[in-house]
């Protein structure tokens, strides 16, 4: 394979947030607006960060832990007596994971936020880059409601908490935490020593600042949703199903009724309706703990739309005596197609791809005939001309787009390729509108798609890169055709996908992941892989595509 010596990258987030489930008691407050940064779910594994900015692993404590024993004059936790290690700034959006070999990021769970003031301290002049006074701290103290040792001393069971107007600004917070429900929290220790003599500040300068993250308490319930595509399925083609587990006790199975008789097992099933209508789909997901969780969902079976014929050939202007390919497309009808053409000059083809030289210049009508299974046919006619002589290059755009839209063209690299000479590895670049180029495209060095291409305006390619927000700038990618993708669960310690191609076997999988996994699961079994550390990639190559489970660390 054609390898650069130097690659591009740039960063690129989904912005996605998700709030379910969180019940009428809860008060999120306004900052939740100001939250544009991707969340981890509610029921993330314990022993990693929630909060995708946030590359520290968290070291899980006790509001005791943090404030130790040894009372100030004003009743609140003294600096020698607690945690004794600080970071240097509480407005850093990148603070050290640790100060003199102490851990700086802890998570403390099961405690209460009795009250939450939203706007604390607003903006800071002072701040390097200056903080506008639009961001606000939200503060307040959360208590251990199961450590009485100081009762009635509240300020020896209290820590202090903000959510730092810098990070909101940043937009890496969190939304503000619930009041007076059960909650796990992250977050950095730091000293404040100027709050001694407060009792906002429960009399101590120990804080959580920048409270990075919040969880309700305990384990989540069982729930599961249908996902399928494409959106609009017609008779006799495949539908992709997902079933989207989340909470409850992993792993789980999968029972599936499809609304016309036939089951099916998997996580990701493919099944194909014979007759138009609505069906009902209907899953059951039972976990390893024997809870379940069942649901249903409408689809929609259509007719096929009318049988279409379309084509195109490369080079886009070729010269006479050159070689000329055409490809031809069907949609609609009932595949499977097949494929007859005239050139123009005398000469017929067949096939979906054939090839044809023209010995003189001039125009030609190409006009090609599809046939579909139940003997439906489309024509579909056009010009081609043959130039006697080259024109002058065509300034040439590449544009790379995942199938969603998002552009990719800043994170990813790419090659362009005359046979075997390279022409280039940026553009826009001239090119030679009656040749016939071969593009290269890489993620962080590894190969994700190749094509052909004859120079236009702008050539536009679909490269199959799909975010995850398990690590900042996270990508699933493929260097194959795919054509059902599902994120299942995007935690900080695990991730889980399911995909399906195009092309029935030889593909490879790229992943970037906060940390060399513990293991990969295909289908629940473990599976091998290779851990590419320059680049945080986790490499698969595999015959099919299925479900895979990448696991970072224990949950």
């Amino acid at each position: 394979m054609k390898l650069k010596s130097k690659l591009k990258f740039a960063s690129v987030f989904m912005l996605v947030v998700v709030l379910s489930g969180l019940g009428s008691p809860l008060n999120l407050g306004s900052s939740f607006k100001q939250a544009s940064f991707p969340l981890l779910p509610f029921n993330s594994a314990l022993g990693s960060s929630w909060n995708t900015a946030v590359t520290c692993q968290p070291l899980i404590v006790t509001v005791r832990d943090i404030l130790g024993s040894q009372e100030n004059s004003n009743g609140g936790a003294t600096f020698e007596g607690g945690w004794n290690e600080s970071i240097p700034d509480k407005r850093s959006i990148d603070p050290p994971c640790s100060v003199n070999g102490k851990a700086t990021f802890v998570e403390i769970d099961n405690v209460i936020l009795p009250s939450l003031t939203l706007a604390d301290e607003c903006g800071d002049s002072g701040y390097s880059p200056q903080i506008p006074t639009a961001f606000c701290d939200s503060t307040g103290n959360i208590e251990d409601p199961n450590d009485h040792t100081f009762d009635p001393n509240y300020n020896m069971i209290q820590i202090h908490t903000e959510n730092d107007m810098n990070w909101k600004y940043n937009s890496i917070a969190y939304p503000d935490a619930p009041v007076g429900v059960p909650i796990d929290i992250q977050g950095f220790v730091n000293w404040d020593p100027w709050h001694l003599a407060d009792s906002w500040h429960s009399y101590s300068g120990w804080e959580l600042h920048p409270l990075t993250a919040w969880r309700l308490s305990g384990a989540q319930p069982l729930t599961a949703s249908i996902i399928f595509s494409p959106t609009s399925p017609v008779v006799n083609t495949n539908v992709y199903f997902v079933a989207a587990a989340t909470g409850g006790t992993a792993p789980y199975t999968y029972k599936w009724s499809f609304g016309d008789g036939s089951t099916g097992t998997s996580a990701a099933p493919i099944h194909q309706y014979g007759t138009s209508g609505v069906y009902t789909v209907s899953l059951t997901v039972t976990d390893s703990a024997s809870g379940s969780y069942s649901t249903s969902r409408s689809v929609t079976i259509s007719l096929p739309a009318p049988l279409k014929a379309g084509y195109q050939f490369l080079p886009s202007t070729p010269l006479a005596g050159t070689t000329v390919t055409f490809t031809g497309s069907a949609t609609g009808g009932q595949p499977l197609y097949s494929y007859t053409w005239v050139l123009g000059d005398g000469a017929v083809g067949s096939g979906p791809a054939p090839t044809h030289s023209y010995i003189s210049p001039g125009s030609y009508t190409v006009t090609q005939t599809v046939t579909d299974s139940a003997g439906n046919t489309a024509t579909v006619s056009g010009g081609i001309n043959v130039l006697s002589s080259s024109p002058p290059p065509l300034m040439t755009q590449l544009a790379f787009a995942n199938p969603s839209g998002l552009d990719l063209s800043g994170t990813i690299s790419w090659q362009v390729w005359d046979g075997d000479v390279p022409v280039s590895t940026s553009c826009p670049c001239l090119l030679n509108t009656t040749k016939v180029y071969e593009l290269n495209v890489f993620y962080q060095s590894h190969p994700i798609e190749s094509r052909i291409f004859s120079p236009q305006s702008v050539v536009y390619t679909t490269v199959f890169m799909y975010p995850h927000q398990s690590t900042p700038n996270g990508y699933v990618a493929f260097n194959s055709t795919i054509n059902n993708f599902a994120l299942i669960e995007q935690l900080g310690s695990r991730l889980v996908f399911i995909a399906t191609a195009t092309t029935s076997e030889g593909h490879t999988v790229l992943v970037k992941v906060p940390t060399s996994p513990i293991s990969v699961l295909k289908d629940g079994v473990a599976y091998p892989f290779t851990y590419d550390a320059s680049y945080g990639l986790v490499v698969i190559q595999t015959a099919t595509l299925t479900q895979w489970d990448i696991v970072f660390g224990t949950s």
